[in-house]
């Protein structure tokens, strides 16, 4: 656990800049189609409804002229092939992790790091302030997921995968709200009335960090 507990200091602290900042070619043309012509309106239909096995299988639609629900951004978000819901919790994220110690932040929430093989992939944030108050029904308000380069398609966000080339997120995304000038560049969306927060963050090129915060305000 010694090696849990270093990479969840780190984390902390990422995360703590993170919110508190309010932050291959293309990986091939089949992506890009997800969000092609085939979309007809804000409510674009279904893709296959074979095996979750490819990008072309997840659902995806239009990004909303009017910003992003928070359900219709669930609704186009697979974690490990799993399309979550609204509004999120630890029990919608299926078996797939390993929960780190649930513990407060710097801002007296309680944080809990996403383990998975033993490896730090995220972690959420709850409003409440004891550890005791969170269950895995208690509604998420923070997550981020960091990526895992081992597994491909790790997320998917509206027919975009996590560490493949950043390229032009607003084919996925829709019209960018706020963009940061850093390093490491972070690019807010457009959600409905400004409810929520989604960010992305393009890393040397790679579209590598999801955050989405102020879940428990969205609509």
């Amino acid at each position: 656990m010694k090696k849990k507990t270093f990479a969840l200091i780190m984390v902390l602290t990422a995360a703590a800049s993170a919110f508190t900042g309010c932050t291959s070619a293309e990986s091939d043309s089949s992506s890009a189609k997800n969000i092609s012509a085939e979309s007809t309106s804000d409510n674009a239909a279904e893709t296959s409804s074979g095996e979750l096995d490819s990008i072309s299988d997840h659902h995806v639609i239009e990004p909303p002229a009017e910003g992003w629900t928070a359900d219709e951004l669930m609704s186009v978000t697979y974690l490990y092939g799993k399309q979550l819901e609204y509004p999120l919790t630890l029990a919608s994220f299926g078996d797939s992790f390993e929960l780190g110690d649930k513990e407060p932040n710097i801002a007296g929430y309680v944080h809990v790091s996403l383990f998975r093989d033993d490896k730090i992939v995220g972690n959420v944030v709850f409003k409440e302030k004891t550890v005791d108050e969170v269950t895995n029904d208690t509604p998420i308000d923070q997550f981020m997921f960091i990526g895992d380069d081992s597994v491909p398609d790790s997320l998917v966000i509206n027919g975009k995968s996590i560490d493949t080339d950043y390229g032009d997120m607003t084919e996925y995304l829709g019209e960018v709200f706020e963009n940061s000038d850093s390093s490491e560049t972070n690019v807010f969306y457009k959600t409905k009335d400004n409810s929520f927060n989604l960010r992305t963050t393009n890393k040397n090129g790679i579209f590598s960090i999801v955050s989405i915060y102020d879940l428990c305000d969205a609509k």
